[in-house]
């Protein structure tokens, strides 16, 4: 009886491991979209402060992703009675890895898209507001000569 439960113990601890790093589910991957999309509403005031902690967590996503899709990781497989399989594990098809390289690359895309416009709106925010300082120096210097 003390095995049973031991057991049921060590599996449903498994599960509860699996389940947390399971990083590619539906809702972290709507998730991540929803960041990538996000990028694109962050102003450029505000860059500074947000973009290192923004994409963090996409970058760590995608190189992840990335290692599922190369096949680095492997699910669990268990037997019909719950046991663990030890020499059984699964990985990709050819055809599920071609699809999850493509999903992947579009999400890049996507990802390098926002972030070279949010940088870009970034780079002019810069440029408007050294032109502005440069103009206030200009009135400041003309003024000495009044």
């Amino acid at each position: 009886m003390k095995s049973l439960i031991l057991s049921f113990i060590f599996f449903l601890a498994i599960g509860h491991c699996l389940a947390e790093n399971s990083l590619f589910d539906e809702k972290k991957l709507e998730d991540i979209k929803k960041q990538i999309d996000a990028l694109n509403k962050i102003t450029p005031e505000s860059y500074v402060e947000v973009i290192n902690e923004k994409t963090k967590d996409i970058d760590e996503f995608l190189i992840k992703k990335q290692k599922v899709c190369l096949g680095e990781f492997s699910t669990i497989v268990l037997s019909d009675g719950g046991e663990l399989n030890p020499g059984e594990a699964k990985k990709l098809s050819d055809n599920e890895r071609e699809i999850c390289l493509k999903d992947l690359k579009r999400l890049q895309l996507s990802y390098i898209n926002n972030l070279y416009r949010l940088k870009k709106s970034y780079i002019d925010y810069l440029y408007k507001e050294r032109l502005k300082n440069l103009e206030v120096a200009r009135q400041e210097e003309l003024k000495k000569f009044r």
